[in-house]
């Protein structure tokens, strides 16, 4: 089984979605309240 760890800026955005899981958040939202750019949040969040 692969045990993969989260870093901070993943954590970041896996807790404000959990927080926020019955409504849309734009990715700019996330961003800056994760402290990186709109960018990032995108590449974090692509569905493979």
């Amino acid at each position: 089984m692969n045990h993969t760890q989260l870093n901070n800026v993943e954590l970041q955005i896996v807790q404000f979605l959990f927080e926020h899981k019955k409504q849309f958040v734009p990715s700019k939202e996330i961003a800056q309240k994760a402290d990186v750019s709109n960018k990032t949040i995108r590449n974090h969040l692509v569905i493979e």
